[in-house]
């Protein structure tokens, strides 16, 4: 059923999961591979359920709490989904602390805050740092932490230079990213502090 599924057959791979499911009721990667299709088709009740029921049977898989907490991501701005959607990603770390996914997530709700999650430009930084170096989104996390340090977010001082040094970082890495590049742009033009 995986290789059905890698080659994109969902039909057929639901298929043969549904059969392991019936077969062995107890496999957890049945359970979150069908969450997984429904997930891909954007049937997110659906793909919550079958992942809850892969957590149930086996709550070390640190994968799936990082998928629901994508899922809940997609709508945080609605009731309570922010603090189940930040829940999900932590239970993701908690259990795998290298994850990047989850850090670049949780920097991303520390940075930008929510209905019921408080800004915090700390936390923000710390977790963003964490994003390895291989890892493409490390030149997103750059950018980010300068947007923290221009903006003064979540208890940040605002700070130009810092701003400027991590866009700079940003561009290293990627300098192609057109926001990134806007941001020194509007720093060089505004003669910030430390800028030349």
């Amino acid at each position: 059923a995986k290789i059905i599924k890698i080659k994109k057959d969902l039909e057929e791979a639901y298929k043969y999961f549904q059969l392991a499911i019936q077969y062995e009721p107890k496999n957890s990667f049945a359970y979150a591979s069908v969450g997984e299709i429904f997930r891909e088709r954007n049937i997110d009740d659906r793909a919550i359920f079958f992942f809850q029921k892969a957590i149930e049977l086996d709550p070390k898989n640190y994968f799936v709490y990082f998928v629901l907490g994508k899922i809940f991501f997609k709508k945080a701005d609605v009731g309570e989904n922010d603090i189940i959607c930040f829940k999900y990603f932590q239970e993701a770390l908690e259990r795998n602390p290298k994850d990047m996914d989850a850090h670049f997530y949780l920097g991303e709700f520390y940075r930008l805050g929510s209905r019921n999650i408080k800004q915090d430009g700390e936390k923000a930084i710390n977790h963003f740092l964490k994003i390895q170096p291989h890892d493409p989104r490390r030149a997103v996390a750059f950018r980010n932490i300068g947007l923290i340090h221009l903006m003064g977010l979540g208890g940040i001082s605002k700070n130009d230079y810092s701003a400027f040094a991590f866009f700079q970082q940003a561009c290293s890495l990627d300098d192609k990213d057109p926001i990134t590049h806007t941001y020194l742009g509007h720093l060089y033009r505004v003669g910030a502090k430390g800028v030349e």
